[in-house]
């Protein structure tokens, strides 16, 4: 994935965090002061991820800016 980005010459940094994601990812967020959050979702449906929880569903309803999730 990293070569897409460096070859549209994107530019890009990579974090490593621990933690639980979707908290993780609004921290970064309020940190970085960035003004919108676009993330994928992984779509494996209601029945896994009323089980596994869903990081889009969280950070949907944690962020404090604006979130676009993409299937």
């Amino acid at each position: 994935m990293l070569d897409i980005v460096q070859d549209q010459g994107l530019k890009f940094v990579t974090k490593f965090r621990t933690g639980l994601p979707g908290v993780e990812i609004c921290k970064e967020a309020e940190e970085e002061q960035v003004t919108m959050i676009v993330m994928g979702t992984r779509g494996l449906g209601a029945f896994k991820r009323n089980i596994l929880g869903s990081v889009s569903y969280s950070v949907l309803h944690q962020s404090a800016v604006p979130v676009t999730v993409v299937p």
